[in-house]
């Protein structure tokens, strides 16, 4: 066993030295337990307790303030987590909610489409066969329509809106047509303004989306801006009357002896879903 080493010229500690340190801190030790007494038998503190609470408070003040501010946080975090839960449900009910309505508007102006093509009046020597529009082909002003041959469908024929004439039916297979639009250039049929007394008559042609040409066959025969474009009915399929559109220039040219005014169609190509073919 390793002995331990002790310095010879270190003195060891006197016996009085000990007597008088447990002396002094008893002697302390009754003072503040008299003071402690003193002063609860007044209810107040005692000086040393009052001292380190004084030291202590700060302490605890900002130990409990940052203990609130962490508490706080949490359930900040919590409602901001709420608020944004709510905030995606509030969205996505908005979305359902403007879906429902564009696709209630859209079923709103189908109805009232059928309504109309029920309410149209009949034409003399011609029977109408209702349907769908089943492609749109804006590229070469064509729309196909699920009826052929096998229904009595020919060339030539009209298919029109509520609203007046929309196209001519061009290609017929057995279960289906082409109709070209009356917008297209390669379109051109017989009208007149139905405005005029007597009407004033000519050739109508496509231009290009939103516009028709009608060139009058006699130069000083009257137009204006406004009037009605109706079919003229000299073909051997398309009745007279069909609404086309309504003047929206006039371009008179006297040195050429052409007169001709622009049409804008009273039918929006894009928005017809249902057609009637006059048999």
């Amino acid at each position: 066993m390793r002995r331990r080493y002790q310095d010879p010229t270190r003195k060891p500690p006197s016996p009085w030295r000990r007597f008088v340190v447990v002396g002094i801190l008893i002697l302390v030790a009754i003072l503040l337990g008299k003071a402690q007494n003193d002063a609860r038998s007044v209810n107040q503190l005692d000086p040393v307790t009052r001292a380190i609470q004084t030291v202590t408070r700060p302490v605890a003040i900002a130990a409990n303030s940052m203990m609130a501010g962490l508490g706080n946080f949490r359930a900040g975090f919590s409602d901001v987590q709420a608020l944004q839960a709510e905030n995606r449900a509030l969205k996505n009910q908005v979305s359902a909610n403007r879906l429902y309505t564009e696709q209630v508007t859209r079923l709103n102006r189908e109805v009232d489409a059928l309504r109309r093509l029920q309410a149209m009046p009949p034409v003399a020597g011609q029977s109408r066969l209702m349907m769908d529009i089943v492609g749109y082909f804006p590229d070469v002003n064509r729309i196909t329509l699920p009826k052929g041959s096998a229904d009595g469908i020919k060339p030539g024929m009209p298919v029109v809106t509520a609203a007046g004439l929309l196209a001519t039916i061009q290609t017929v297979d057995r279960n289906s047509c082409q109709a070209l639009l009356l917008t297209s250039p390669s379109s051109q049929l017989g009208a007149l303004d139905l405005s005029r007394n007597p009407p004033s008559t000519g050739l109508l042609k496509g231009m290009d989306s939103r516009t028709l040409s009608f060139t009058l066959f006699e130069p000083k025969a009257p137009v204006e801006i406004g009037d009605v474009i109706v079919t003229s009915g000299f073909g051997p399929r398309i009745p007279r009357g069909l609404v086309i559109g309504r003047v929206i220039q006039v371009e008179d040219n006297p040195e050429l002896g052409i007169k001709r005014a622009l049409v804008d169609p009273e039918i929006e190509i894009g928005e017809v879903r249902e057609v009637v073919v006059l048999r």
